[in-house]
């Protein structure tokens, strides 16, 4: 069973090889000839360290080929016997590994492997029992004093060992004594460092000076302490000191790196999040803050974790600092995305203020220019959109490529955008602008004074002109004429290949339109005859016809009239009516009666006429009929 400290791998004199070396040759020399077994040797590697996790430390199955490397040199070196000169040391030894943590500053972890190693020794059904009969010896035990006695004999008399002498021993057992105490306290003193990585969870404030002057104090004592001592072991043990104390720190060194990334990275973050436009808007100059910040944050990790490597020790910080790039730039990513979501939406809602109002205009007016004058604002919005996103671009260091692509894509969009536009105008209020441009002809005179509909006046031929003019609108909505082959082309011919893109409304929704607009137009037309006859019973009440009614109905007149004054039912209605005048007179109210009364007098006089025409016309009084074709 071989004591090995993991800092010693691979290291002639730490790792004491040289009496491993005698081993070997003293058992091939003295014992091989008449040993029928193989013997065990079990390394146990002391101070062992791997973070599963963090990936931190080499795992056993990575330092056991150094060790057997190891061990086919000492054996190919050794001085055999002729009949073993071919031999290997697989031919007489088999090896197996252990780990133990470290027993001060992994106490619950080393319990717990020595627990397990314990078992290997006692419980024989396992796999890995150390005792197994074919490591089994020839001597019995109550004759084992007996047998370790020759064998010491037999070693001091043989004259070609090269057995340490009893300075040298004495050496490694009081330098390794010495070793020992001066690594406790240095221990000791590595708690407020180790409290402050792993229990305060931040970084230590000098600590390159920290460790080096904890370092050298315990050179220092031990070079004092063992300076009386045989030197070449007193130098091992010096180095075997420096060796563990850089791993001590090593692994806090880990932690402090950890942290100073972790700061850095912190204070990227908000520098970066801070230099961002507060009101909501795309970062213009995005690249220029990104290369700032991320070179001042690089800067800084590689002052502090500079400042953080003790003198001599040379460790490595490319890869922590490889990681610190790594996420600066996920990081710049992400806000590069949301920055170009932001500039993209931005150009969006330039895009939707530059289409919407001149488009609903230009559709409203409905002139004979109107798709010269989409075509326009269709080019010069396309124009202005693009040339803003292209020079907002270069702020987010895009490569011309990339800005191609995000350039035909905002073309797409305007198109996009304009026919949504377009058909959200036109899908459902056709018939209605259909219906306003008929009006604009039947209901106004070329003056735009609304129409008075006379006798004399052709309504049909009115009609089927407005009509006519209000249903060109089919052809003008029904396709978006922003291409020169969409000039003319009509959605109603079949031989006619149209981008159902550029196809607003299909046939079947421009007939549906259609009959909208028809049946609102029938309606217009039915109201027109309707006001041409009340303008024909007009004429005939004449002034002779007035005249003929007073003469007739005098008597009739006369005896309403005085009905009325001697009637107390009519005083009392007038004396009410006397009080209603004098409130209205009194808050000033009488323009609202008058008004009632002007309204309530007009429907009444309007049906009187009504009625009379009626019967004038019943009694073959017929005037002149309005004329409908």
């Amino acid at each position: 069973m071989i004591n090995l400290w993991a800092s010693d791998i691979g290291r002639w004199d730490a790792a004491n090889y040289s009496l491993l070396k005698n081993v070997f040759e003293l058992n091939l020399q003295l014992f091989q000839r008449s040993k029928k077994n193989k013997t065990l040797l079990f390394f146990v590697i002391r101070d062992h360290f791997y973070d599963v996790k963090r990936r931190t430390g080499t795992p056993i199955e990575l330092l056991t080929p150094t060790i057997q490397k190891d061990l086919e040199k000492i054996w190919t070196d050794i001085i055999k016997p002729d009949d073993f000169k071919e031999s290997k040391v697989q031919d007489f030894f088999d090896f197996d590994f252990t780990g133990l943590p470290h027993k001060l500053h992994a106490p619950d972890e080393f319990e717990t492997k020595v627990n397990l190693l314990k078992t290997r020794f006692f419980i024989s059904d396992q796999h890995d029992y150390l005792l197994d009969k074919k490591y089994k010896g020839e001597v019995p035990s109550d004759a084992l004093p007996t047998y370790i006695a020759r064998v010491w004999q037999t070693i001091k008399e043989n004259k070609d060992l090269d057995l340490p002498s009893e300075r040298q021993m004495v050496a490694v057992f009081r330098c390794s004594q010495i070793m020992e105490a001066i690594l406790a306290k240095f221990n000791e003193q590595l708690k407020p460092l180790r409290k402050t990585l792993r229990e305060e969870n931040k970084e230590v404030q000098n600590f390159a000076a920290e460790a080096t002057r904890l370092m050298k104090d315990a050179i220092d004592q031990y070079n004092t302490e063992s300076m009386y001592y045989e030197p070449s072991v007193s130098e091992q043990k010096r180095q075997s000191l420096n060796d563990q104390m850089r791993r001590e720190l090593h692994e806090l060194f880990i932690l402090q790196i950890k942290f100073i990334t972790s700061n850095a990275l912190h204070h990227f973050k908000e520098a970066f999040l801070r230099g961002l436009p507060s009101d909501g808007k795309a970062a213009r100059n995005f690249a220029e803050l990104a290369n700032h910040l991320s070179q001042k944050t690089l800067t800084y990790f590689d002052q502090r974790a500079t400042d953080s490597i003790p003198p001599g020790t040379e460790w490595d910080i490319s890869l922590d600092r490889a990681s610190l790039q790594e996420q600066i730039d996920d990081f710049i990513s992400v806000q590069r995305k949301k920055q170009l979501e932001l500039l993209l939406q931005e150009v969006q809602a330039l895009l939707k203020k530059s289409i919407y109002n001149p488009l609903s205009q230009h559709m409203d007016r409905v002139s004979h220019t109107m798709w010269a004058d989409l075509n326009k604002l269709y080019e010069d919005t396309q124009l202005k959109t693009s040339q803003t996103l292209r020079e907002s671009l270069q702020g987010f260091n895009c490569n011309e490529q990339e800005i191609e692509e995000r350039v035909n894509s905002l073309k797409e969009s305007v198109f996009t955008q304009f026919r949504d536009m377009f058909r959200e105008k036109v899908k459902g209020n056709l018939a209605s602008k259909m219906f306003a441009k008929f009006n604009e002809s039947f209901k106004y005179d070329s003056s735009g004074i609304p129409r008075k509909w006379t006798p004399e006046d052709n309504v049909a031929s009115y009609f089927k002109t407005a009509r006519d003019k209000g249903s060109q609108l089919i052809e003008l909505f029904s396709v978006l004429r922003l291409k020169a082959e969409f000039k003319d082309v009509s959605v109603f011919d079949p031989s006619a290949t149209i981008d159902p893109e550029y196809i607003i409304l299909t046939p079947e929704e421009c007939n549906q339109q259609m009959e909208i607009y028809k049946r609102d137009c029938d309606s217009a037309y039915n109201q027109a005859i309707s006001e041409q006859e009340h303008a024909g019973g007009k004429a005939m009440m004449g002034p002779l016809m007035m005249g003929l009614i007073a003469v007739l109905g005098w008597n009739e007149a006369m005896m309403v009239l005085s009905w009325a004054l001697f009637n107390p039912l009519f005083l009392i209605l007038m004396i009410i009516l006397g009080v209603v005048l004098y409130v209205g007179y009194a808050f000033d109210m009488l323009g609202v009666y008058g008004t009632v009364i002007k309204t309530v007098l007009s429907a009444l006089l309007s049906e009187a006429k009504k009625f009379i025409n009626q019967k004038l016309q019943a009694q073959g009084l017929n005037g002149p009929k309005p004329k409908t074709d």
